[in-house]
């Protein structure tokens, strides 16, 4: 395929050289547009019409930053250097920089057997020298090749061989050019050109209708023809497309838009035709007065795809849908489906559906939250009367669910209830094939649309976003992608945010293509939306199709996937890693002391019952060395250990003798996944035992003072190691592998504090503990006993949260403070950097993460109103926040491609929010 896209560029400029060449030396009569038209096969796929070639090329190449954003990718790169060898070619003749002003080049694609498809060239050439002028051109182009000629059917083909290019083929008809390369081609156009019926496009009035529509000063065309454009779709998709795929040659007949484009933008603008008889999608429309989408008004800011088809009278949209089916042959088996559920229900789903739908249906894609999309895919059905609806399908559910005993119970999410329908594949069945990935039928009441989705949680992400007024129409980008080039109305709304679809891409795209678009997310970012509207006016659909790239697009924070625990959870859930796929996975406990596994998909791997609140974030180890990674988590009385199904590791659980005061701290000392698990105790011991269970029985410290309520650290310095802990009086104690004291302490860090943090260096006297008192106080204590008090806040705050951080990624230590409603941070030269003052009150603890740009976000929760804050380096408020969640949050890279999600949960929920 890349070969192919590169030639195209070079046969562009071959055929400008000798159309330039005949018209200088040739004759001035031209060729009319049509002759060249009707030399090419008529089973085209589409077919690029340029009409000034040469200025095109140069407009897109210097002009275009969509290109100069795609030049970082090794296709375009490619074509791009073609276009500079080729443009090198014709620099020596100065007349050649005006080139082909008269005659348009026409690039037209054709299925050859093999699921994949090759291009034809043509255009008209000038004058009666133009057979002559050519062979000089050509064996000019070709001196460092070669050029060998053949007959078919008396009329000469020759084949152009240049070192490192393809082999290009071509042959002078009546005038007109000919060129492809593969021969089967040129030859297809030949025997056309040949047949005594004269065959061609321009003997299709349908084809000769979109063409008329179009303007004859536009630099470049496109026509598409729906009956053949899926021999080229199916050679970019994999098979999962293929049945959507299917029915792309039923939506119409031909398209043909004009092309212009702008630094940022690329612009499509013409008609699509249908015909008359009912048998094309699009021309269902034909009698619907086009009207505005309301769609945007609901669904949320982070939706990828959605197609909006837009209804002024329903019932003859239902009856010229019926019509479309026989005509199409597919009524026996919609008629066969029918029967089989009345017959297994007593029902009739048409009875039940049809009468309340309204002036819009819509399907929508949110952001991916894996290649499956069944937890992303939405139907949106608008109702004259969502009363009436809801009780319709209710009595229609109540009916097929009859008396089984696991009939579902209707619950109620944020003022929504959310209902199901133990009918699979209703949707498809009764609104057709776009509608395929709807195979369950669960559902609620949005504004004035009806909602399904294929499960209860997605839906609760939906209204999540919906009562959290994170909709796509007030997205800020969305309403500047459509403020200038979109129309008001339409019969057909298509809509695609670029930059939120590489997954969407990956489940659909063959895969060289899809890994293409992984590889070069950082570019697709750029592009924010596509669309395109078919509005019926005139016989035909005005047709509108808009690109926008927009490297100021933000991806707003949206809620990915939502999960619901049995009961309210106990802790904050936290990722660990799954070592087989590589993914970061969930593992949150709720109040009855379950324990879950949650995929990064949001699938409930396991379940295990453990025998108190988990005291910290899991950590894990490879405790049989061989890669596989287990999960460690500590309550009061027991350790555990378990692995990647649930199931305990030998040894594990270890009951401890004393209630431990802090999370277990894991140690690897040397790297060599020799384990150490040490608990701090209710006894005044700290106790440590291996990744077996056993206890270290050289460990003997002395009991504390007080009791360590922070877990231990570890550090090493100058190949030196230290275990280090804190009781609640701030004490420090420094140990050696064995429980030994290294190291006298005088002076003391805060008591009753929560946590304590290191800064190291190199040197015992430059490697410091910090720590916070309730007076805002920062704590400073070296390793050598040299202790630092600072007062960065305002005097009268009290109790503080604290967390040292680099903000800016410079190496610097700065001090950033939460009090109630406001965040400080201050470089360690006491200058405020910034002052943040929130709406809400901020639980007393701080979440600070380290972005790939190495720069830190400061995270909080305000528990009360459940919302998330998080502020960037300079204290400003992330884009999408606050998000909602009620408790500390962690952020991890969960599809292991470099984009970032965020982990919270509410209530009994799970959620997990994609990051800008």
């Amino acid at each position: 395929m890349k070969k192919r896209l590169a030639v195209l560029v070079v046969v562009l400029f071959l055929i400008a050289g000798v159309v330039y060449e005949s018209l200088k030396w040739g004759k001035k009569s031209v060729a009319p547009v049509s002759a060249a038209i009707t030399a090419i096969p008529i089973g085209a796929s589409f077919i690029f019409e340029s009409n000034k070639t040469y200025p095109l090329w140069k407009g897109l190449s210097q002009n275009s930053l969509i290109w100069k954003d795609l030049l970082g990718t090794e296709t375009v790169a490619e074509l791009n250097g073609n276009m500079h060898y080729l443009d090198s070619l014709v620099s020596g003749e100065p007349k050649m920089r005006a080139m082909v002003e008269a005659q348009p080049i026409f690039i037209s694609a054709h299925a050859n057997g093999m699921q994949h498809f090759d291009y034809l060239f043509i255009c008209a050439l000038p004058g009666d020298a133009a057979a002559k002028t050519l062979q000089d051109y050509m064996q000019s182009v070709s001196a460092k090749g070669s050029l060998t000629s053949t007959q078919y059917d008396g009329i000469t083909e020759y084949c152009l061989k240049i070192p490192g290019k393809s082999d290009f083929y071509y042959s002078v008809y009546d005038g007109i050019f000919i060129g492809s390369l593969k021969s089967e081609i040129v030859q297809e156009s030949l025997r056309q050109q040949e047949s005594p019926e004269k065959v061609s496009l321009m003997g299709m009035p349908l084809f000769v209708k979109a063409l008329k529509a179009t303007s004859n000063e536009a630099p470049a065309k496109l026509f598409i023809r729906y009956q053949f454009i899926n021999d080229v779709l199916t050679s970019f998709t994999g098979k999962e497309a293929n049945s959507l795929l299917s029915s792309v040659p039923d939506f119409a007949q031909w398209t043909a838009v004009e092309i212009s484009t702008e630094m940022n933008e690329v612009m499509m603008n013409g008609f699509t035709v249908t015909d008359s008889t009912g048998m094309q999608y699009l021309e269902l429309f034909s009698g619907q007065n086009p009207q505005t989408t309301g769609v945007p008004s609901v669904v949320p800011a982070n939706t990828s795809f959605m197609a909006c088809f837009e209804l002024s009278d329903s019932k003859t949209f239902i009856k010229d849908y019926k019509r479309y089916l026989g005509l199409h042959r597919r009524m026996p088996k919609h008629n066969e489906w029918l029967a089989q559920v009345e017959k297994n229900y007593g029902i009739n789903p048409e009875k039940n559906f049809y009468p309340w739908l309204d002036n819009e249906i819509a399907l929508v894609i949110t952001e991916p939250s894996d290649t499956t999309l069944q937890n992303d895919t939405y139907a949106l059905i608008g109702t004259r009367d969502t009363k009436e609806a809801i009780n319709t399908l209710g009595k229609m559910a109540d009916t097929i669910f009859g008396d089984q005993e696991k009939h579902f119970e209707t619950y109620k999410f944020m003022g929504h209830d959310i209902h199901y329908i133990g009918l699979d594949n209703m949707l498809p069945n009764l609104l057709g094939g776009a509608f395929e990935p709807m195979k369950r039928t669960y559902y609620t009441a949005i504004d004035k649309f009806i909602v399904f989705a294929n499960s209860g949680e997605a839906l609760q992400m939906f209204i999540n976003r919906y009562e959290s007024g994170a909709t796509l129409e007030k997205d800020s980008y969305y309403q500047s992608f459509t403020r200038d080039h979109i129309e008001n109305g339409a019969g057909v709304y298509i809509y695609n945010n670029v930059a939120l679809s590489p997954m969407l891409y990956e489940q659909y795209l063959d895969k060289p293509y899809a890994d293409a678009i992984k590889k070069h997310t950082d570019i697709t970012r750029k592009f924010q939306a596509v669309e395109a509207q078919f509005t019926y006016m005139q016989g035909m659909f005005y047709t509108n199709v808009y690109f926008k790239r927009n490297p100021d697009y933000k991806k707003q924070a949206g809620a990915l996937w939502q999960m619901a625990l049995d009961t309210t959870l106990a802790a904050p859930p936290c990722w660990v890693t799954d070592y087989k796929t590589k993914y970061q996975y969930v593992m949150a406990e709720d109040k009855a002391d379950n324990i879950y596994l949650i995929s990064n998909t949001g699938h409930i791997q396991w379940e295990k019952q453990v025998d108190g609140k988990i005291m910290g974030p899991v950590q894990q180890l490879d405790g049989l060395k061989n890669g596989k990674l287990q999960y460690l988590f500590t309550t009061e009385r027991n350790i555990y250990i378990v692995d990647r199904n649930g199931k305990d590791v030998y040894g594990y659980p270890v009951s401890i003798p004393s209630k431990a005061t802090a999370n277990a701290s894991l140690f690897d000392y040397d790297g060599k996944r020799n384990y150490r698990i040490a608990v701090p105790c209710g006894d005044g011991k700290i106790r440590m035992y291996d990744n077996t269970g056993k206890s270290i029985k050289d460990w003997k410290p002395e009991e504390t003072d007080g009791l360590v309520k922070c877990p231990l650290q570890y550090m090493n310095i100058d190949d030196e190691g230290f275990i280090i802990a804190v009781d609640d009086k701030g004490k420090v104690y420094t140990y050696d592998r064995k429980g030994k004291s290294k190291l006298d302490f005088t002076k003391r860090l805060p008591a009753n504090i929560s946590s304590f943090y290191i800064t190291k260096a190199k040197t015992l006297k430059e490697t410091y503990l910090m720590a916070c008192d309730s007076t805002g106080v920062v704590y400073q204590l070296s390793l050598t006993d040299f202790l630092n008090r600072t007062q960065y806040l305002p005097e009268g705050i009290h109790r503080p949260a604290f967390a040292p951080v680099d903000l800016e990624g410079k190496g610097q230590t700065d001090m950033v403070f939460f009090v109630k409603y406001d965040v400080y941070a201050y470089s360690p030269d006491k200058k405020q950097i910034f002052h943040y003052t929130m709406h809400d009150s901020l639980r007393n603890n701080i979440m600070s993460y380290t972005f790939p740009d190495g720069k830190t976000r400061i995270g909080g929760v305000a528990t009360k109103p459940g919302k998330i804050y998080m502020l960037d380096e300079k204290g400003d408020m992330c884009p999408g926040f606050p998000l909602q969640g009620s408790y500390p949050f962690s952020i991890g890279d969960m599809n292991n491609d470099g984009q970032l999600y965020l982990l919270t949960a509410i209530g009994n929920s799970v959620y997990v929010y994609s990051l800008p």
